[in-house]
């Protein structure tokens, strides 16, 4: 079974020039990383795809797990 979900986040250095509520405690820290959380109940592949980038493929065991790939701007 294939899930997608599509999520539209901004670079970690996107600003508001109207919001006056400061970023959060630790944004510089994510490196522009998409986090994926998986709950497997077999072994499976992860596909993550961001932007313009290449599919990353992250092997993902029968368990939650979290794994990250680039993020990048694109459709």
């Amino acid at each position: 079974m294939h899930r997608r979900a599509h999520v539209l986040l901004p670079p970690e250095d996107a600003s508001c020039g109207t919001d006056s509520v400061p970023q959060p405690t630790g944004y510089e820290d994510d490196g522009n990383l998409v986090f994926v959380t998986a709950m497997m109940t077999a072994a499976a592949t992860a596909e993550i795809t961001s932007g313009s980038n290449a599919v990353v493929a992250v092997d993902v065991p029968a368990r939650i797990s979290t794994v990250s790939a680039p993020m990048a701007v694109g459709s």
